[in-house]
């Protein structure tokens, strides 16, 4: 079922004109959007000196933001109140009987996105539910109907496939490819540090005639050691190690890149 009129017979109240699943979509797809513009303008004025999509903090501040997001759901949603998805859209988040939620039952249904979104199963379900709910309604026994009666809007279900596109696009990143490239990437960055290192080997054996083991040494030589000791823990692993071995007339630079696997680099000079 994808929105229409819900009588009494199956819930003992009055007749509730239930939202499109087309609309709900575009309602959250609103809100969605809203919330990872705010995550991506904050964790770049928070930490203007980190790429944006290789920012060590980007894990801990996404669930900061999936915190705020709940939060807001559950106010938004709450004594007859809407989120500005839903408002934009003119539906509204209801008990079964048509009565506006509770702070404790808007607080439930908000946080039951946490189940849906697991396998995003739980928000394409009203597809296949009688009432048009999605498993957070479910937990929270809750409705989304329209504010007023009104014919289906064709621009409305196109808004909403472009939603699902975007979503499904999501979950392929998310699931499927955000891995592969986050490891090409930081591989990549690894490689272009040992550059970084070789170049001030190379300085450093133009002034002391000899190649360094001394991390330090290099810092120096950077001209800017505290940055430069900063910028080697971002872009390899030092946990597991980072190593200048002298070999006569030239120098093996070995350290570990920050992906998943801490892949080893390498690279010898001259």
């Amino acid at each position: 079922m994808t929105g229409g009129i819900m009588s009494d017979e199956t819930t003992g109240a009055p007749e509730l004109d239930l939202a499109y699943y087309s609309e709900r979509a575009l309602a959250f797809g609103i809100d969605v959007s809203l919330a990872v513009l705010g995550y991506l303008l904050t964790l770049k004025v928070a930490f203007p000196q980190h790429d944006v999509l290789l920012n060590p903090h980007a894990v801990a501040w996404s669930w900061l933001w999936i915190g705020l997001f709940i939060v807001y759901q559950a106010f938004a949603n709450a004594h007859g109140r809407t989120s500005w998805g839903k408002a934009l859209m003119g539906i509204r988040v209801c008990d079964l009987e048509g009565k506006p939620l509770s702070l404790g039952q808007s607080s439930a249904r908000s946080a039951g996105y946490l189940v849906s979104g697991v396998s995003y199963l739980g928000f394409v379900w009203p597809l296949f539910n009688q009432r048009v709910q999605a498993w957070h309604d479910l937990l929270a026994k809750t409705l989304v109907v329209q504010k007023e009666s009104r014919a289906g809007r064709p621009l409305v279900v196109a808004g909403a496939w472009a939603v699902v596109a975007v979503v499904l696009t999501h979950w392929a990143w998310v699931f499927v490819l955000s891995g592969p490239y986050y490891r090409v990437r930081t591989i990549a960055n690894a490689h272009a540090g040992l550059d970084i290192l070789a170049d001030l080997e190379r300085r450093y054996y133009k002034d002391n005639g000899e190649y360094t083991g001394n991390l330090f040494a290099l810092a120096d030589v950077s001209g800017r050691p505290q940055a430069f000791l900063a910028s080697m823990g971002m872009i390899f692993d030092t946990s597991r190690g980072l190593s200048l071995e002298p070999r006569g007339q030239g120098v093996r630079i070995s350290a570990f890149a920050r992906d998943r696997n801490s892949t080893p680099v390498q690279l010898d000079l001259p």
